[in-house]
Formats: structure tokens, sequence, C-alpha cells
């Protein structure tokens, strides 16, 4: 593997990894009752979505961009800590494999695919949703459908899976859609792309593809 290549894979997910600490530095600067607007604002409040209705504070474009602008917020730093480490963990491996825009595609589709789950499972709710674990977690699914893996990244996997699954349990169980502020839905969302995008890349790199 040639040293440029792997600079230029760490490249790329470093810039996706600092534009998300770039949001949450943005919006430590702001004035408690600023952040709390521009988190409603931009991110995505299911209600406004499932019925095209975009409450104050409103945004300046299509209430479904929220859908996007989303992904990039997060709730604190450890929220956007746990995403970044798994982005650094699994992204640069698939942009090696698959390059810079299918990585930045699968990760933003997985992000609006979540956001849709989510608000499938409770299209009234006003809490707002925010976060890259949708886009994180079909980046992780995908890279290792499409590639072999590392059997360290693998149990990650296996784990963050695994720490779905019991979320979902608990939030049937008790009737909590959101999950207590893990919006496990999104994550499965997410997981779904990864599913069908890391099929579809394996199926390109078969012998008979």
């Amino acid at each position: 593997m040639r040293p440029i290549t792997v600079l230029r894979a760490a490249s790329g997910i470093s810039c996706l990894g600092l534009l998300l600490i770039g949001v949450q530095l943005y919006q430590t600067t702001l004035e408690p009752a600023a952040r709390e607007l521009f988190v409603l604002r931009w991110a995505t409040i299911p209600m406004e979505v499932f019925e095209a209705t975009d409450l104050e504070p409103t945004v300046p474009l299509p209430v479904s961009v929220t859908l996007l602008s989303g992904v990039f917020l997060h709730a604190g730093w450890l929220h956007l800590a746990s995403n970044v480490v798994l982005l650094a963990l699994f992204a640069p491996g698939l942009e090696l494999a698959e390059g810079a825009w299918r990585t930045l595609g699968i990760f933003l589709l997985g992000g609006v695919a979540g956001g849709l789950a989510q608000i499938a499972a409770n299209p009234l709710s006003l809490a707002p949703l925010l976060g890259a674990s949708g886009g994180v977690a079909a980046l992780m699914l995908a890279r290792v459908l499409c590639s072999p893996t590392p059997r360290s990244l693998r149990l990650i996997l296996v784990a963050w899976v695994a720490m779905q699954a019991a979320a979902l349990v608990e939030a049937v169980l008790v009737r909590r859609w959101l999950g207590g502020g893990l919006a496990v839905w999104s994550h499965l969302g997410g997981l779904a792309i990864g599913a069908v995008a890391g099929l579809i890349l394996r199926a390109r790199h078969s012998p008979s593809g």
C-alpha cells in the first residue's frame, strides 16, 4: 500500500472529523439561549419533517435539509468523541478501498436514512435529532462487509450492534421510541444503508462481478 494513498485516506477522514469538531466548537462559542436556538434550527425535528412544516426557529431552506444538517450536530463532547473515534477506526480503510466520494456518500446516506428511521418510529416527536451516529454506523458495516477487516474492528462492530439491540429492546419494552436520548432507530437506519452499500461494493469486487 503506497504511503501517498494512506495519507490521502487519513487526510480525507480527518477533514470529516475536523468538520464535526468545528461545528461543536462553534456551538460552544454561543450563549446558552443562542445555542439552543441553533440546535432547534438545524437539528432534525421529526414532526417538522413528517408534516413538512418548519416551526420557529425556521431554517432558510426546505425543512428536509435538516436531515443532513442534523448529522453534523452533537449533544456534547462525549457524544461527538464516540462518533469521531469510530470514524477514525473504520472510515480510512473504506476510503482506501472505495475512494473518498463513495465513503462520503455512504456516510451522508446513512445519516439521512437514520433520521428517516427515527422519524418513522416517532413522527410526531418534537425532540431534536442530532448526531453522526447513523452515518458512522453505515460506514462501520460497509467497511466490514466490502473488504477484509482486522478482527479487532469486527469485534468492535459486534459489540456496538449488541449495544444497539439492547437499547432497542429497552425502548420497545418501555415505549421510549427515542431510547432515552440514544436514537437507536437512527443507528439501525444507518446500519441498513451500510449493509446495502457493503454488499454492493463486495459484489463489485467479486471475481464474477
